[in-house]
């Protein structure tokens, strides 16, 4: 392979460079992007002559091409793409033109335009842990449950010693490999949800037939959710694989980002109400009662009245007794 040097310009905010690749049939060739910093984001622009392969991996994968497992991404370019990558570790890359099944040349012209790491994106992601925390705890009894954000991680966030843990890592995987902030988004909030429903199945000894990831899309509905739990379905359900390293065998609960879960979140967000209606038997014994209030006062049709009734009362006899919900 043909490495080509890039020159950018710009400050130390933003870069630009402009790369002309020529890549003759059945061959391939690439640029290598130098020293890119953990969380900076890079924008790239595609312009081709005809159908091309185009990928970028780190240089840890790059060494076992053309048979790379991990990408940042990987697509078929007919004549335009754009991406918009957010850089999950420090280090060089590889911008690959891939053209072996081609029976011609090609001529792939790259934009690039990149940016360092926003500072204030520690605090931003600290902000938005501390406000789920406050809404979880506003509404379930998480039973001493707090979330905590962490630079590298579990491979997918887990429950520890009552410390749910999510790596920063595994966040900027997921916005690197889902098409929008809104979908990655998405299916950030449900592999956090998933934990706390396989936590919940765990403590409750719940039925086997309470599956995490219909536990943990409908406590996606209740935070009116929805409609990110379903864009994050429809993403891993069509693409047909799942994100970074996979869990060892036996490790625990399915992979929310797997498949077979996209595709049961598909089909039960068919009906939410039906969900809610299943899941409620996991779901009121751990409501706070001012939630419980709430569902009596409004009735939704998937709250059945009479166990609301009965969560209330499990709640009334504690404070008689003077026990408190942690």
């Amino acid at each position: 392979m043909t490495r080509q040097k890039i020159t950018a310009e710009g400050d130390d905010r933003e870069k630009t460079a402009a790369i002309r690749l020529i890549v003759s049939a059945n061959s391939w060739t690439g640029a290598e992007l130098r020293s890119l910093p953990r969380g900076g984001s890079i924008r790239i622009e595609v312009q081709s002559d005809g159908p091309v392969r185009l990928l970028m991996a780190d240089a840890e994968s790059y060494k076992s091409f053309p048979d790379i497992e991990k990408t940042l991404f990987d697509r078929q370019i007919e004549r335009s793409f754009v991406a918009d990558i957010t850089l999950p570790l420090s280090g060089d890359y590889y911008l690959i033109a891939d053209n072996r099944s081609g029976n011609s040349p090609r001529e792939v012209l790259l934009g690039l335009r990149g940016r360092a790491h926003d500072a204030n994106e520690a605090m931003e992601f600290s902000r938005q842990f501390e406000v789920l925390q406050r809404q979880m705890d506003a509404a379930f009894d998480l039973r001493g449950l707090t979330l905590q954000l962490v630079d590298s991680g579990p491979v997918r966030p887990s429950i520890t010693e009552r410390r749910l843990v999510v790596g920063r890592h595994f966040i900027h995987l997921i916005e690197a490999e889902l098409p929008d902030e809104k979908t990655a988004k998405g299916a950030i909030l449900f592999a956090i949800m998933h934990a706390i429903a396989s936590d919940w199945l765990a403590a409750d000894r719940l039925p086997a037939s309470v599956l995490p990831e219909h536990l943990a899309t409908a406590l996606m509905i209740l935070f009116n959710q929805i409609d990110s739990a379903r864009r994050q379905a429809d993403h891993f359900a069509a693409r047909g694989t799942t994100i970074g390293p996979q869990p060892p065998a036996g490790a625990g609960p399915a992979d929310p980002l797997s498949t077979v879960t996209a595709r049961s979140v598909q089909q039960r967000l068919k009906d939410p109400q039906s969900l809610l209606r299943e899941m409620q038997e996991a779901i009121l014994p751990r409501m706070r009662p001012e939630m419980l209030e709430q569902l009596r006062r409004d009735a939704p049709r998937w709250a059945d009245q009479e166990k609301v009734a009965a969560a209330l009362a499990v709640h009334e006899n504690r404070s008689s007794r003077g026990e408190s919900m942690e």
